[in-house]
């Protein structure tokens, strides 16, 4: 059973949605830019000894002020879903940072995770352990 949610869980696996700009000033910058991670548009890493995930949201070539301008939430939400296939992680916490709750962006999110999973599952029978999927962000 793999489970997203917004609420404090100290087992859960952290999941921060971050562009470059943040990426400057979080704390474990000096590591993540060491290990080629730059908050570039669907860029990923995990870091499991920290029990957290960094996706990347940063569109360097748009211009605007709106930081969520062209990002495909649905998209950003299936490199988690791509991101987890190899491992045997199951509990996830979507920082309240990243993205605000209640909105369409956390719904496209959920909606791309749980989509990639599901077309995951249809083809890998051995992962009936990851079948279910909870997401209690509302």
């Amino acid at each position: 059973m793999i489970k997203l949610h917004n609420t404090n869980n100290l087992n859960a696996v952290k999941v921060f949605l971050i562009s470059g700009s943040q990426l400057q000033n979080h704390i474990n910058n000096k590591i993540l830019n060491s290990l080629g991670f730059e908050g570039k548009y669907k860029q990923s890493i995990i870091l499991p000894e920290k029990n957290l995930i960094y996706i990347g949201l940063d569109l360097r070539q748009t211009k605007t002020i709106d930081p969520f301008y062209k990002i495909d939430f649905f998209e950003i939400g299936a490199v988690l879903g791509s991101l987890i296939k190899s491992t045997k992680l199951t509990d996830f916490q979507l920082e309240n940072s990243s993205i605000e709750l209640n909105s369409k962006q956390i719904i496209d999110f959920a909606l791309g995770f749980s989509s990639n999973l599901w077309s995951f599952d249809k083809y890998k029978k051995k992962m009936l352990t990851k079948s279910t999927l909870i997401i209690d962000f509302f």
